[in-house]
Parts: C-alpha cells; structure tokens; sequence
C-alpha cells in the first residue's frame, strides 16, 4: 500500500481525478470498452467535476454506481442522480449509464434485470470507492450479513465476484450494492426505513 498525503482536498480531488483518467484511457487503449464503477454521496462531487471535462472516447465508456439507495433519481437521495448531475455531463455525457435502481417496490424484484445488464461490463475496468463515516464502503456494512443483519457476512461487496461470471455473481452483486439511510450499520433496502433488531 502506497499511503499519499496531499496538503488539501482540491490537489487530492484532481490527482485522483488524472489517475481515473489514466487509468481509464489505458483500459481505452487496449480493449473495446471501459467500465467505470463508483460511489455515490456527495464526497467525490469534486472528482467527477474534473473527470467529466478530460478528453476520453467516453462513448465507449459504462459507468454505473458501486452502491445506491433504492429510490428513484427523482430522489435527492439517488447516486444515480448525483452521477448524472456531476459526472455524465460536459465530454463525459457520452457515456453509458447503467443505473442500480429500477421502478420496483423490493430490490429482489428488480435483482435479475439488473444483473443481467452490468454482467456485460464484468469485470469492472476501472473501480472507485468511497468510505462513509460509518465506515461502510460501497454499501459492505461492518457487522451485517447478507441479509442485512448478524456477523460473519461473506458478501465482500457489490461487484465483489465480478471476476467471476458465472452463476448468479453479477445478480448477488447488484443486490448487495442496495442501500438504506445514511449512517444505518443494516440498511433496509428500501430507501431510508430502518429494519427492527
């Protein structure tokens, strides 16, 4: 591990940005496409901003969530919306954008349809995640199993048998990259509604 101290946020917001791009525009260089796969809350804002002006060929570019609330973009609360105001506009509209959400009451409803549209982009080619201060890092709570609740959880998260593409790895990513209220240690998937203990 390589640890980097920047003396402010913006030089770290743009070398992480640069290196998003590098790494994207190897990936470019060498295959068809590119998948780009990244978290949502309003933290890496500041990154996507640089990002969405560097010169790629973003149409051969997916970009899709590393994690998301099950609420529609209309939702403030939807990454998918944040991705869409900060990251897929100015050159990077061209972009493809395969959202985590769609128009069902449970996430398990909707877990298939969802699998089956990001199981073309597996592996993802380029990865960013986030922490929150709960600790959570693309909706893996510490202390919660795959249901949402107990320890000893295998899940290591939502793209986490994306090298695998057999079976139900990309249905069992996407239902593992829900996710419920900030700061909730077991998020219901629903949006915000806490489960009981």
């Amino acid at each position: 591990m390589n640890l980097v101290e920047y003396p402010d946020a913006e030089l770290m917001m743009f070398t992480l940005a640069d290196q998003l791009a590098s790494d994207l525009g190897t990936q470019l260089r060498t295959h068809d496409r590119a998948s780009l796969s990244v978290p949502g809350g309003t933290t890496p804002g500041p990154v996507f901003d640089v990002l969405s002006g560097v010169g790629l060929d973003w149409d051969r570019v997916t970009v899709f969530p590393n994690d998301e609330r099950w609420v529609p973009e209309t939702s403030e609360r939807s990454n998918g919306r944040l991705l869409k105001q900060r990251l897929l506009t100015g050159k990077a509209a061209a972009a493809t954008f395969l959202p985590l959400y769609a128009e069902a009451e449970r996430p398990e409803d909707a877990i298939d349809a969802l699998a089956e549209a990001i199981e073309p982009h597996l592996p993802i080619s380029v990865l960013l995640l986030g922490m929150g201060a709960d600790m959570h890092t693309a909706s893996l709570f510490p202390r919660c199993g795959p249901s949402g609740r107990g320890a000893g959880a295998r899940r290591a998260g939502p793209f986490a048998d994306a090298g695998r593409r057999r079976g139900g790895a990309a249905r069992d990513a996407v239902g593992a990259g829900v996710a419920g209220r900030d700061g909730d240690p077991c998020p219901d998937h629903r949006g915000g509604e806490t489960r009981g203990t």
